[in-house]
């Protein structure tokens, strides 16, 4: 019975691969004349992104902007914007933290405030106060109990320090970690709870680990002529990345350093995420790479240019296996853990939706698809072999609308943040199948197409 059930299995997904192999025969990149090529017309209508995270169903990407206070919440299985307007801040929000049953996010705003958003309505339910000092970091712990902001209250002056807080939403009170007064620019402060302790770094170029209740410094890790920009937290392991290009890896028990990592040396490192198993930690610096170290070698797995200025924010989504990671060019970019590139995604000022997936490895889309809701943003030229010269289509031309509706394609770019491994193995099959898929039918193939990727 069970090899009965193997050969079926088998069978579907050889069927599955015939389709959409065949789909990449109909998906011809060329015209009578040449061959189509496409490029995004979003120059200046994009919004530099401030922060990304995804909630731990990884159903929502939740994107704050850095020059405004817009929120927005995309949907990762249907490719679209909830409807819900996040709006209640009255500045930009430099960070978000999400429940641990992903229903609901807490922010921190420039304005100075925390509020509370209900993820399926969009209603601000609580919001928290600090004085009117902009507030760049929060974290909301685990069972919902504590609040943890970071202030900038050194924004008044090099005499001012900056403080992070921890607010017991339960009993109503209210804990504070002071820094030392601010020494070096640019101003900067975060803070990380692990369950028992609170972690914080800041501008006075010190990293402290603190007892919760009596507010007191039990490890200073460090003290350098440093901004510590954000900190990260594991079970063995806290971690710093630093405006002089450096993460700093420290036994959080011990105190003592574990690793010292460059990023680039000059340029800052803006985020930093530990992998759960602790075999690897991400950094994201403002010079656009992306760099993963083997944390137990410190040896650099990869270091690549995935955008085209700072990268403030990264997350990691699908069981760690990608990295997504927001940055002032206005993209969200989402990689492989291996570095490569699955998706871009444009934040657009306006209500439209444009995200794409590069060129590359893909058989069935050797150039590369899209899914927008605006045809508009995309120009199609075509490149004469014989004359080398590109012509830009009309916006009317058969042949440009022809291109755009095969290579539109939404269930395509689901499948691929779903499961790029799946995907993958799909797209190698289609040199074998190649020769014995001539004779199918484009609408067929399209239509199955479809189908299959809602299901990989």
């Amino acid at each position: 019975m069970k090899k009965t059930n193997t050969i079926k299995s088998n069978k579907l997904i050889n069927h599955r691969d015939f389709h959409l192999n065949k789909i990449a025969e109909n998906i011809s990149d060329t015209s009578s004349k040449g061959e189509l090529k496409h490029q995004f017309n979003v120059k200046s209508k994009c919004s530099p992104i401030r922060s990304v995270n995804i909630t731990p169903d990884n159903r929502y990407l939740i994107v704050t902007n850095a020059n405004n206070p817009k929120i927005r919440v995309i949907d990762l299985e249907l490719l679209e914007y909830k409807p819900q307007k996040f709006n209640s801040h009255q500045a930009s929000v430099r960070l978000t933290s999400i429940t641990k049953d992903g229903s609901a996010f807490y922010t921190a705003s420039w304005d100075g405030s925390s509020h509370r958003y209900e993820i399926e309505t969009g209603k601000c339910t609580s919001i928290f106060d600090s004085s009117g000092f902009p507030m760049p970091s929060c974290y909301i712990s685990q069972d919902e109990k504590y609040l943890f902001t970071a202030n900038y209250e050194s924004t008044d002056g090099l005499d001012s320090a900056n403080r992070g807080r921890c607010r017991d939403l339960i009993n109503n009170k209210i804990y504070e970690f002071h820094h030392k007064k601010r020494q070096q620019y640019p101003a900067t402060m975060d803070i990380a709870y692990d369950g028992m302790y609170v972690y914080t770094g800041s501008d006075d170029g010190a990293a402290h680990k603190w007892s919760l209740k009596k507010q007191k410094s039990l490890i200073r890790f460090f003290n350098l002529p440093v901004s510590v920009r954000k900190i990260a937290v594991s079970k063995r392991y806290f971690a710093a990345a630093c405006s002089d290009g450096v993460v700093r890896v420290y036994d959080k028990t011990s105190g003592e350093k574990y690793k010292q990592l460059i990023h680039n040396r000059s340029e800052e490192v803006l985020d930093i995420r530990i992998i759960r198993d602790e075999s690897k930690l991400v950094s994201a610096s403002s010079d656009g790479t992306i760099l993963c170290f083997n944390l137990l070698s410190g040896k650099t797995i990869f270091h690549t240019k995935v955008h085209n200025n700072w990268i403030w924010s990264i997350c990691l989504f699908n069981n760690e296996q990608q990295i997504v990671s927001g940055s002032t060019d206005g993209t969200i970019a989402f990689m492989t853990i291996k570095g490569n590139v699955l998706a871009r995604y444009y934040n657009l000022a306006d209500k439209h939706f444009l995200i794409s997936c590069p060129k590359g490895k893909d058989k069935i889309f050797p150039n590369g698809c899209f899914f927008t809701t605006n045809s508009a943003l995309i120009t199609v030229k075509r490149f004469d072999k014989i004359n080398l010269t590109n012509e830009v289509l009309a916006v009317d031309d058969k042949n440009r609308l022809d291109y755009i509706t095969k290579l539109n394609r939404k269930n395509i770019i689901i499948s691929k943040l779903r499961n790029h491994k799946n995907y993958d193995k799909l797209s190698e099959n289609y040199s074998k199948h190649k020769k014995l898929l001539d004779g199918l039918s484009n609408g067929k193939t399209i239509k199955f197409l479809n189908e299959s990727c809602c299901k990989i």
